[in-house]
């Protein structure tokens, strides 16, 4: 049994009654919880899984999800959860790919049937029987109770697939022991404990989603499910009604809350934390952050799936005197900077992200090419790029493969970026590259304003030029409605120049000149 499980057991036991999870207008406790995980548990051994047996979660943060995501640990498999978004062709490839012969779906029904017709052998699992094939209903089964299974600390816990924001899929796979460690030391800087109430925003297929999962169960702190971005009036009514202590989320989602002036309302007063990362809080952000809730701890947070969340934390006393700091490694965590051929780099200087410690994946599911490329002597190369300055604060510069080549000079879009989103009238913007006879490369900006903001390309090209070095100044602008994104909000570059061919442009483009 994994230890979270355990943990679960041993918070039921001490506080049967509590509200772990509150889905619409039902609230669970966590006995009920409990009950359902041990009694799924049964159902999925007499079905036939065995230990290390992988079991396939489709479907929106709900309480089923969070019981068959228990279940599976706790009959001594594998969780593998993936993103309701995706195709139904895509769902399969992944679902033959994790070999998963159960597969809980709370999606469409449409979808379902078109998965069952290419994954027969399947047998699926549902809210209630509405699919052909093999199906269990969760609202039909019985509280039987499955036997304790046995099974180590390192075993296989759960395998997160990546977002494929720079190539395909890869599956994760992540230890019950790496899960655990990366919950005990982020709850303990975030310092969760029964009391605290969090909203679910960010997905659980998500890394930074899991987390939020892992880190309240642990704590015996209660989840809020129902929130979106959508219905801000419906979301702050909810932070009200169940006195929410803690917001996660990736940057889109604070910049749209202070784009709204969304968190002037009175009803964030009962907010203890907010945790943000999946990218760079620029200093202007910080500073509107922390200027509408001064009440309350701001921590900005970095991490890789494949580190199981979390690597740096910067602690809320530095948010303002460190400007765009992830901050100090986790526990027993190391970060070293180095070269491009393996080289420890000194502080100040540039180079890719390597990491040591408790929370590296075991590597890539079914991929030792891809594994060996990354874990290298008990090292995980990022593939980030970043700096530390000589207290230790690291910073990220981007990824290294998104580092353009202009003149034969290396440029990171993120350094373009971070100058152009201090524009008043400029939502949010992603930079790539366009090959280039002459210079090899050349920036292109991709730029979203904000409702009702004017901003022709030649102004913003003017304000460029006054910030920016003439090789590192845009040679294209293009002002777009909405930049491609992953279901976790991750910018999905790869995708920007296919914009040009079917999003259409909102206000024009513009050709520099170096």
């Amino acid at each position: 049994m994994s230890d979270l499980i355990a943990t679960l057991a041993m918070h039921v036991q001490h506080n049967p009654d509590r509200v772990a999870l509150v889905d619409g207008d039902e609230k669970v406790s966590l006995s009920q919880l409990w009950q359902k995980v041990r009694a799924l548990a049964f159902v999925l051994s007499n079905a036939g899984v065995k230990h290390g047996d992988r079991v396939a979660i489709i479907g929106p943060n709900t309480q089923e999800w969070v019981q068959v995501y228990l279940a599976a640990m706790a009959s001594g498999a594998v969780a593998v959860p993936l993103n309701p978004d995706l195709r139904g062709a895509d769902l399969a490839a992944l679902i033959r790919h994790a070999e998963a012969d159960v597969v809980f779906a709370d999606i469409s029904a449409r979808v379902v049937e078109d998965l069952i017709t290419h994954l027969p052998e399947v047998t699926w699992l549902a809210k209630s029987k509405r699919f052909t094939g093999r199906c269990i209903a969760l609202s039909e089964i019985e509280h039987e109770f499955a036997p304790e299974v046995s099974g180590a600390l390192t075993d296989l816990g759960c395998i997160l697939y990546t977002s494929g924001t720079s190539g395909a899929p890869k599956g994760v796979m992540l230890s019950h022991v790496s899960l655990l460690q990366n919950a005990i030391d982020v709850a303990d800087y975030l310092e969760l404990s029964s009391a605290d109430v969090s909203l679910a925003l960010l997905p659980f297929y998500y890394s930074f989603g899991n987390s939020v999962l892992v880190t309240h169960l642990l704590s015996g702190a209660r989840l809020v499910f129902g929130a979106s971005l959508m219905y801000p009036e419906k979301l702050m009514a909810l932070v009200e009604a169940e006195g929410v202590t803690g917001l996660a989320g990736v940057p889109t989602l604070f910049q749209l809350l202070l784009k709204r002036d969304l968190l002037s309302d009175i009803r964030w007063r009962s907010l203890r934390y907010v945790a943000q990362a999946g990218g760079a809080l620029s200093a202007p952000a910080a500073e509107r952050l922390s200027a509408a809730l001064p009440w309350c701890k701001i921590f900005v947070m970095y991490g890789q799936t494949e580190a199981t969340a979390r690597i740096c934390y910067l602690s809320p006393e530095y948010l303002l005197e460190k400007p765009g700091s992830v901050g100090w490694p986790m526990p027993d965590t190391c970060v070293q900077i180095r070269d491009e051929h393996g080289e420890h780099l000194p502080a100040g200087e540039v180079g890719q992200i390597w990491v040591r410690g408790p929370g590296l994946m075991q590597g890539y599911w079914r991929n030792k090419l891809a594994t060996d490329k990354v874990l290298i002597d008990g090292w995980l190369r990022t593939g980030d790029m970043g700096e530390m300055d000589s207290r230790g604060f690291l910073y990220i510069r981007g990824r290294r493969s998104d580092m353009l080549k202009v003149s034969g000079q290396r440029l990171h879009p993120q350094e373009i970026e971070a100058v152009i989103s201090e524009l008043p009238e400029v939502s949010e913007c992603a930079v790539d590259g366009v090959d280039d006879e002459v210079l090899g490369q050349v920036p292109r900006v991709f730029v979203v304003l904000k409702p009702d903001a004017e901003l022709s390309p030649q102004a913003l090209l003017r304000y460029c030029r006054s910030q920016l070095v003439g090789w590192k100044v845009p040679r294209y602008v293009e002002m777009i409605g909405a930049l491609p994104k992953t279901g976790s909000g991750k910018v999905q570059r790869n995708m920007l120049a296919e914009l040009l061919s079917h999003v259409p442009k909102i206000t024009g483009s513009e050709k520099g000149n170096l």
